[in-house]
């Protein structure tokens, strides 16, 4: 996954954005243009300066002007939380309850 989080500043002060990009979104290699955005540097910071016409950014609800505060792509070859966690606690129960019948010396 991807995530974009943005700044966008509006009349009554700031306001934070988080938007996820979905790893299936690509098929090959994530790209912004791919994904409709157009960056440039506007005193040291990215800016959206532009949106492609019906492009999934625009869909998912990021504007121009928006300023991109931290960009953050997740490690796509870790395995799924769902597999790992439950085989983590048992595992680490396991060993707890071994250890706990271990003779002492």
């Amino acid at each position: 996954d991807v995530h974009i989080k943005v700044t966008r500043r509006t009349e009554y002060g700031d306001r934070y954005k988080l938007f996820i990009i979905k790893k299936d979104t690509f098929n090959e290699n994530y790209s912004l243009k791919d994904y409709g955005i157009n960056v440039v540097d506007q005193e040291g910071r990215m800016t959206i300066d532009t949106l492609k016409w019906n492009s999934l950014a625009k869909k998912s609800g990021i504007e121009t002007g928006d300023v991109i505060s931290e960009f953050k792509i997740e490690n796509l070859d870790r395995p799924n939380k769902a597999i790992i966690y439950p085989f983590s606690l048992v595992t680490f129960l396991f060993f707890g309850y071994l250890n706990y019948r271990r003779k002492k010396i």
